[in-house]
């Protein structure tokens, strides 16, 4: 599934956080962080090709939309 990025919120997106790099092509995300069950969101492995190149590092904060 592909997600729309923003580096800022825009209407209908929720917050995102990368956490770490799992394997060599995949990021572990945290999806609605500060919504959803208990305000923790939800955890989402992404492909390298999923997440755009300014988001692949730890700490990295984006908006996302979709999926599409």
């Amino acid at each position: 599934m592909r997600y729309e990025c923003h580096r800022t919120r825009v209407p209908g997106s929720l917050p995102c956080r990368v956490i770490a790099k799992l394997q060599p092509l995949t990021w572990r995300v945290i999806v609605g962080e500060g919504d959803g069950h208990l305000d923790g969101g939800v955890e989402r492995d992404c492909l390298d090709d999923e997440l755009p190149f300014g988001f692949r590092r730890p700490n990295a904060v984006f908006f996302a939309i979709g999926p599409y």
